[in-house]
């Protein structure tokens, strides 16, 4: 019975909010591992002095505190981080926006070098963007406060939408985009997904050289809306594929250009919360493709059980 009440105490109060010291008798002391095992930190045996007992509760108590206080350090830490990046973000907005304005004001004809310079601000202005909103979006799924609003929506026309927001970033490579855009209409949240789409776009560009071509597919199973990405690039080595998806994740140059780890790792996160799936298939010098399947099906990502889930 003893180790059932462990377990139920560890259900609820971690280590580091409570400490369990276990008095040990004589006729129970065999049982001191499993009683280790199932949450105690300290298991004294009978007999013992008091001022043992004073001693180890006290160091035990020390150590709570101890953690306590650390932890609120690091939230103070975390609040401090997250306004100014959500000040770097506004003024990033400011500086990308601001190159855009500046780029349509451009003659159509002429003035090459000036346009290919205000494109690299465009560029570093939103890679800036992204990054600060992936930082943001990684600290509110810890909390588990990142707020979800599934609808119905047409899955084709987000990554039509998402691919024309998409052409300063490919300007200047000489790419071919092609798209094959099935009409097909599943639940999902329409900001968070078109984040995911803009990573899986943005990244197959970046990785894809001059003269190759991306090619965005969305169609749809019996029971699933797809979406393709393929990349003509030099595909991801087979060490780093089962952890592309994963944060943090060292990866080495080939799975560098295919996007960074934190992207990735969060448009995993994201497709996890619409009850989908998210896989690569790479083949090496050749190219890189990845997948989202969506389900069709609106019971199967209700916005009630996404809340604080993903």
């Amino acid at each position: 019975p003893l180790l059932d009440v462990l377990a139920a105490v560890r259900a609820h109060r971690p280590k580091t909010a409570l400490s369990v010291v276990c008095l040990v008798g004589k006729n129970i002391a065999q049982y001191a591992p499993e009683l280790l095992d199932s949450g105690a930190d300290v298991c004294l045996p009978l007999p013992f002095a008091r001022a043992e007992l004073q001693a180890t509760c006290t160091n035990h108590a020390g150590i709570i505190d101890y953690i306590r206080g650390l932890s609120a350090r690091n939230e103070q830490k975390n609040r401090a981080n997250m306004a100014m990046a959500d000040d770097l973000r506004k003024y990033m907005n400011h500086a990308r926006d601001s190159a855009q304005t500046l780029l349509d004001s451009l003659p159509a004809s002429g003035g090459a070098e000036q346009r290919s310079t205000v494109s690299a601000i465009y560029r570093g202005a939103s890679d800036a963007l992204k990054l600060l909103n992936d930082f943001i979006d990684l600290d509110s799924l810890d909390r588990g406060t990142l707020q979800w609003n599934m609808q119905p929506e047409r899955l084709d026309l987000l990554v039509a939408e998402r691919l024309a927001l998409a052409t300063q970033t490919a300007w200047g490579k000489s790419l071919r985009i092609r798209r094959i855009l099935t009409e097909v209409t599943c639940p999902l949240d329409r900001t968070r997904m078109a984040q995911v789409i803009d990573k899986l776009i943005t990244n197959a560009i970046k990785a894809t050289p001059s003269g190759k071509d991306v090619i965005i597919r969305v169609g749809k199973t019996e029971n699933e809306a797809v979406l393709a990405v393929t990349n003509q690039g030099n595909g991801i080595p087979p060490e780093d594929r089962p952890h592309i998806f994963k944060f943090p994740h060292a990866a080495r140059a080939g799975a560098k250009s295919n996007g960074s780890s934190l992207g990735l790792f969060l448009a995993a996160q994201f497709v996890a919360a619409h009850r989908g799936r998210i896989w690569m298939e790479s083949k090496l010098d050749q190219e890189t493709a990845f997948f989202i399947a969506l389900p069709l099906n609106a019971e199967s990502c209700a916005s009630a059980e996404l809340n604080g889930q993903a």
